[in-house]
């Protein structure tokens, strides 16, 4: 090889090293970003008035995976041609971790949600009361594992609905303004009845029910004390959205 041909070379080589150092640096700073990118993928594909759990589309943090994985891959490769790559390795590391953790939750917390929407039929004949019927729903499962409540409340199912039928939602709503079942606001002696995961809904909910499943009363505090069954109904009539809580509660009278 004659000196020309290996100066040539060597441009060729510094020029590739230049070009993949400033590809690292990009992954390097694309790894710390991903997190964040991957935030606002979940927040986008779950609307402020969706009835996803929490946890449902999480999954998305893998979309975002392969730029940390290649900044670990590259990293690992470069390195042993002499790149200073290690912050590539630490970072990419790190993020691909995060993002594998939190989009595994979507999996590890799936069995405490259902979709059936059948529950609001259970719900419609222990109240009396018909409710739509057609919509989305999820119901976070209380029975499953241990709760941290306290010892006056347990909590069964708490479900968020949303009806997907205008005609429906229409003659609901005029039923519930006809109906002296539903409450424009929960008074003060009722409100200790209604847990704190219930009773501190955002914006926007004006119809509550709460029915006692034990003595088939409505909007009413028990005359004697006692753990009795609650459906507790929260439904925002703009929206077409409903809550409904499942829990028993213990009812301490003077």
């Amino acid at each position: 090889m004659s000196t020309g041909e290996r100066i040539q070379q060597l441009q060729k080589q510094h020029h590739s090293s230049t070009i993949m150092k400033h590809v690292l640096l990009i992954l390097f700073i694309l790894s710390f970003l991903s997190l964040p990118l991957a935030l606002y993928v979940v927040a986008k594909s779950t609307p402020a008035d969706t009835v996803a759990a929490p946890t449902e589309n999480l999954w998305l943090f893998y979309l975002l995976l392969p730029i940390p994985l290649a900044s670990v891959f590259l990293g690992a490769k470069y390195k042993k041609k002499g790149l200073k790559t290690l912050k590539n390795i630490i970072a990419g590391a790190i993020f691909a971790g995060l993002h594998v953790l939190y989009g595994s939750f979507t999996f590890i917390f799936s069995i405490f949600y259902l979709h059936d929407y059948s529950y609001v039929a259970s719900v419609e004949s222990t109240i009396h009361f018909s409710l739509p019927d057609t919509g989305k729903i999820t119901t976070q499962d209380w029975t499953i594992g241990t709760q941290t409540t306290p010892d006056s409340v347990q909590y069964f199912y708490t479900s968020d609905v949303k009806f997907d039928n205008q005609n429906d939602i229409s003659a609901f709503n005029m039923s519930i303004k006809d109906s002296k079942l539903w409450m424009t606001s929960i008074s003060t002696p009722l409100s200790s009845l209604v847990p704190s995961l219930y009773s501190s809904l955002p914006h926007g909910y004006d119809f509550f029910m709460l029915y006692n499943v034990d003595l088939k009363t409505y909007n009413a505090i028990p005359d004697q004390s006692g753990s009795y069954r609650f459906l507790f109904l929260a439904y925002d009539s703009k929206l077409g959205r409903m809550k409904i809580g499942d829990y028993t509660y213990k009812v301490l009278l003077n």
